[in-house]
């Protein structure tokens, strides 16, 4: 039911329900799913002596001597009196000539509006309005009223008047949050959740019914990473990689740096070799200023990988930083006869295609490039690490693409 197309549940156009279409819209699930973005609080009645000028405010009264003319510019206009025992007013609207067979004389409603004040008169001009019928069943006013975004076909009067009717449908959600972690959290039921955000009966249903909506939302981004997680690791284990990370070859690299590794580099070198011996593959994040070593760190990662008889790659954002990098490995590592080539967008076709082969037959044993990395035609024989240079620069499905190498360390 709750995937039902809206033609076949709301009277309305085939205008309305194209736009509601451009907004992503087209079922019940959908619509329900469409969430406020604010509130307007209109639940607190004032009696009209109270009434402050240029303040928006919400009266309960009757409606009295209610009549309609055409002003000197061709608007029709609506006036009517309205009283609540403590005063009386003028209420106004223009262009609204449906309003003349909905309002009767001596009909409650309650309005909401700004009151202005000339000479002795006090009026408000367009307020909204509705007829109340018991407090459960005020959509526009006499209690927090949903705003949502809108545009210039769809707003929020109009989606309010068609999601209310159909809010009913949302005990047939299925609830994607097991009972211990709602019981555990004492959240709302998801239906319960979605007919509160929409028509909150008071201010804390409304804070529980958001809480458990941001709740669920960041517990299943959690779940689908912690789910992406496990299957690479598990993709790791079954490629059963086995790095060398023995003293004695990284210090065959760090013997021909002209410098000793400071406590911090050390440190973090460890904790990243620690990572290649293990079987489930790495994310770590590297961080530190410039000049702080990260390069010389991950320079000895990828020595380690190659050395195993695993490939490795540096994806930077930048043609200009994919050179960099390719001359500062190329000097660290040109004394071992590693394969390292450099690819990025300017290379030639023909060069390419070269690269891409003994990437993929295994002869290219290094790679520093930038996106064009991760272009569709490419691939690796054996590929044991990746290193992304200031990898807020890319999306996390490009990232992720990386993965898609056989679950390489990162």
């Amino acid at each position: 039911m709750l995937n039902t197309d809206l033609s076949q549940v709301l009277r309305t156009t085939k205008s309305h329900l194209s736009r509601l279409q451009e907004m992503g819209i087209s079922t019940p699930n959908d619509l329900l799913t469409y969430y406020p973005w604010r509130y307007d609080d209109e639940s607190e009645f004032s009696r009209i002596v109270d009434l402050k000028i240029d303040e928006v405010m919400t009266v309960r009264g009757k409606i009295s001597k209610i009549f309609a003319r055409k002003t000197k510019t061709g608007k029709l206009m609506i006036r009517a009196k309205f009283s609540d025992g403590t005063g009386e007013i003028e209420l106004v609207w223009f262009n609204q000539a449906y309003l003349r067979r909905v309002l009767k004389d001596g009909m409650e409603i309650i309005v909401t509006g700004k009151l202005k004040w000339s000479g002795s008169r006090g009026s408000m001009m367009s307020p909204k309005y509705e007829i109340p019928g018991g407090k459960d069943e005020l959509i526009h006013t006499g209690r927090l009223v949903p705003i949502y975004h809108e545009n210039d076909k769809i707003g929020s009067k109009w989606l309010r008047e068609k999601i209310r009717p159909i809010l009913y449908m949302s005990k047939f959600f299925e609830d994607p949050l097991p009972d211990d972690v709602l019981d555990e959290h004492e959240l709302l039921p998801f239906s319960e959740a979605v007919n509160q955000v929409h028509f909150p009966e008071s201010d804390e249903l409304l804070d529980r019914a958001r809480y458990r909506l941001a709740f669920q939302e960041l517990f299943l981004i959690q779940l689908r990473v912690l789910y992406r997680k496990m299957y690479w690791q598990r993709e790791a284990v079954v490629l059963s990689r086995s790095f060398d990370t023995s003293k004695k070859c990284v210090q065959e690299f760090l013997d021909t740096l002209p410098w000793s590794l400071t406590g911090a580099q050390e440190r973090v070198l460890g904790e990243v070799l620690s990572d290649l011996s293990s079987p489930i593959s790495m994310s770590r994040l590297l961080e530190g200023d410039v000049g702080s070593g990260k390069t010389v760190v991950a320079a000895a990662a990828l020595f380690v990988a190659v050395k195993s008889g695993y490939q490795g790659l540096i994806m930077v954002p930048t043609e200009i930083l994919a050179k960099q990098h390719y001359e500062t490995l190329y000097n660290y590592l040109k004394g071992f006869g590693f394969n390292i080539q450099l690819l990025v967008g300017s290379v030639t076709k023909s060069d390419k295609i070269k690269l891409v082969r003994g990437m993929k037959d295994g002869t290219i044993d290094l790679v520093v490039g930038t996106h064009a990395i991760i272009q569709e035609d490419v691939g690796f024989k054996k590929l044991g690490i990746a290193v992304i240079d200031e990898q807020h620069r890319f999306g996390v499905s490009q990232r992720a693409l990386i993965k898609s190498f056989g679950a390489p360390h990162m």
